[in-house]
């Protein structure tokens, strides 16, 4: 196990052994999980091939780097089940997830609440917007004292225009002070009733947000003191409606996303291919991005598999690793774009057994074994066999007329003849 090295000022706060940490793109059976004061560690052994040596790793998740959100960590105990939990992290660059195999939901509550009181004091200081240095009723006497202090320094000449700065200054701070009360008052008391049919649009009695950053404004503000947009409706970017009774709620939502042709800026759909408009191919970096997950996830089940064990030496028991290896072939879903269809049929060609899964007299014969082993191999072939088959079926239904079609056609049709299986 990797030795433990902590600064001067660090000391462990809890330890567990039996972890599974869970990535976007890894699984780890962990060694030991430690929390600091400062860090969070993960200790594992990482196997290195057939023919190296494992060796002892060691990662580091700096408490800093935690997303705090509202003044609330974004650390969570998710429940999964009906009676296990594991611990959720959101950091700047992860998301990490813990699974303690031992005291599932209490263990995680436990590193829940040690984690709010190393970041902002409390378990509860969720509830509450972040405290600054000093109140916030002070800020506005600060604004106003260095508006004085510039007034003492300039000379008797500029008198009437050191006035109006000073007065400017008092106003900011008169709108940011009352712009953290409102965003306060809204956050410990977030529930609002429904809006009244006819209330009228716009801004309301009470005060509320602006459209378009989400900033608190006093009644009557027809301007955002934050961004500077109308926030009375009169130019196009209306104030979010509020309900009578509860001037902090805010009642305006949108939801969704809206997808557009990088190219013309047409509308298109998630499963769109080629640009009805344009005919500009929708593809990218991000395109290939669900089928290099997948390979990443079956790699990382590779590199769990361990030693033969006594049943599969017998031949009555299957490795476990080539069960979940299945299963997650087969719920697999087939990617929708043009790149991510052709580089899963490519990796699906390459992962199928052509002897296992040949329709042939001779390939029957040479696959009607009794061993476990046999028929776990010859089950992984045949679902390759078949997400080959679904993928091609959406590419035709998807972008048949596409020239990036003929050469998924040709590789398909290929592997098919060579599988003995008929194309329909």
């Amino acid at each position: 196990m990797s030795e433990l090295i902590l600064d001067m000022d660090e000391g462990i706060i809890l330890s567990e052994e039996a972890v599974i940490w869970t990535t976007s793109s890894n699984e780890v059976e962990l060694d030991k999980l430690i929390l600091t004061n400062k860090n969070i560690y993960m200790q594992y052994e990482k196997s290195n091939g057939l023919f190296a040596n494992s060796t002892d790793e060691q990662e580091v998740r700096p408490l800093s780097e935690i997303k705090i959100i509202n003044g609330r960590p974004m650390v969570d105990s998710i429940k999964d089940g009906l009676f296990n939990a594991y611990l959720q992290i959101q950091s700047i660059n992860n998301i990490d997830k813990f699974e303690f195999y031992n005291g599932g939901k209490k263990k995680s509550d436990e590193w829940v609440k040690e984690i709010y009181t190393l970041l902002v004091g409390s378990e509860n200081a969720g509830q509450e917007l972040p405290k600054s240095s000093g109140s916030f009723s002070g800020l506005k006497d600060k604004f106003a004292s260095a508006a004085q202090s510039a007034v003492g320094s300039m000379s008797a000449a500029t008198g009437s225009a050191i006035g109006t700065v000073s007065e400017m200054a008092k106003q900011a701070a008169d709108n940011v002070a009352a712009s953290y009360e409102n965003t306060k008052k809204q956050h410990i008391n977030p529930a609002p009733p429904l809006p009244d049919d006819n209330q009228p649009q716009g801004m309301q009695t009470g005060g509320g947000f602006c459209s378009s950053c989400g900033s608190a404004i006093n009644p009557g503000t027809k301007f955002c003191p934050v961004c500077g947009n109308p926030v009375d409706g009169t130019a196009g970017s209306p104030a979010t409606q509020m309900a009578p009774g509860n001037p902090t709620a805010r009642q305006q939502q949108f939801a969704g996303m809206i997808l557009k042709c990088p190219n013309c800026g047409a509308q298109i759909s998630q499963t769109t291919a080629i640009c009805p408009e344009c005919g500009f191919h929708i593809t990218g970096q991000a395109a290939v991005s669900s089928v290099q997950n997948f390979a990443n996830q079956l790699m990382a089940l590779e590199s769990r598999r361990k030693g033969v064990s006594l049943g599969q030496v017998f031949g009555v028991a299957a490795n476990p690793i080539d069960t979940q290896k299945l299963a997650l072939i087969q719920s697999f879903p087939i990617p929708n774009t043009v790149d991510d269809i052709q580089e899963f049929i490519m990796l699906a060609i390459a992962n199928i057994d052509t002897k296992l899964s040949k329709h042939s007299i001779m390939g029957f014969f040479s696959n009607n074994t009794n061993t476990v082993d046999g028929d776990i191999a010859k089950k992984i072939s045949d679902a390759w066999v078949s997400k080959m088959q679904q993928a091609y079926q959406k590419a035709l239904a998807a972008f048949p007329d596409d020239s990036a079609f003929q050469r998924i056609k040709k590789m398909y049709t290929d592997k098919m003849s060579e599988l003995n299986i008929a194309v329909k």
